[in-house]
């Protein structure tokens, strides 16, 4: 790296000190790694940080100044915030350490929480809940039910032979009802030529998702019904000579 006020970014670091014309400066404009959308996993992490940021944006809880703060984040496994105001509660919790871990989750009051990422309603006696966390795993809890964030995950697992799935599997669609993105998981023990496709209540096909040869391995595609009007509709898999169909609920 270069040194002094005009300082640049030396590829590589190599140290020499030399500044050339074509290094990028320290604190210039950066160029946009759009390469970074097409690796499913960081499109993912920045979905994720997407939707955090809507959410601060979008409810006071997050960023009004009348809210009450009450930390509980010294150095230690499992850190927790949690957050009080006029038009809702919500309380993080964090895993911090590289083991998991069995916390203590406190609330700011008893009653039905809901978990920001999935939907999932906790069910809270008192103002405390037992939950096991992974490493790294983390929670946001609001007291209200917010729209769950369309999260795609990463569309395919890289796995061992022995890890692969051991039979064609279409899996409920997440989430349901929906509204206007769904995602859809399927299962595939080897390689095979598939086809999925979205029907309506009538038999009429609305959308075709997947139609080629596909690797084994679990596969995740994103059904967006944002042209269709609300109803039930159908999604069937056909992998090989196997067909299998799961009902979904558009709502909007």
């Amino acid at each position: 790296y270069g040194g002094g006020p005009g300082e640049c970014l030396k590829p590589g670091g190599d140290g020499n000190g030399e500044c050339l014309a074509s290094d990028p400066g320290r604190t210039a404009e950066k160029p946009v790694r759009w390469d970074y959308y097409q690796d499913p996993n960081r499109y993912e992490l920045y979905q994720v940080w997407s939707a955090l940021i809507n959410m601060r944006r979008d409810y006071p809880v997050f960023h009004s100044m009348e809210t009450q703060v009450s930390l509980d984040v010294a150095p230690k496994a499992v850190r927790q915030i949690r957050l009080e105001h006029e038009t809702m509660d919500a309380t993080i919790v964090g895993n911090f350490s590289v083991t998991t871990q069995n916390a203590a989750v406190t609330f700011t009051k008893s009653g039905t929480w809901y978990d920001y990422f999935t939907g999932e309603e906790y069910e809270v006696a008192s103002t405390t809940l037992s939950l096991s966390l992974a490493p790294g795993q983390y929670h946001v809890f609001t007291s209200e039910p917010l729209p769950v964030p369309q999260i795609v995950r990463a569309t395919s697992i890289d796995r061992h032979d022995s890890q692969l799935p051991t039979a064609v599997t279409l899996h409920n669609n997440y989430p349901n009802p929906f509204n206007p993105t769904t995602n859809i998981s399927y299962d595939l023990p080897q390689n095979m030529s598939v086809s999925l496709n979205v029907y309506d209540i009538l038999g009429r096909r609305v959308a075709a998702l997947v139609d080629g040869d596909i690797s084994a391995g679990t596969h995740t595609v994103q059904f967006d019904a944002s042209r269709l009007s609300s109803g039930t509709y159908f999604v069937r898999l056909q992998a090989g000579d196997q067909s299998f169909m799961q009902k979904m609920m558009l709502v909007k």
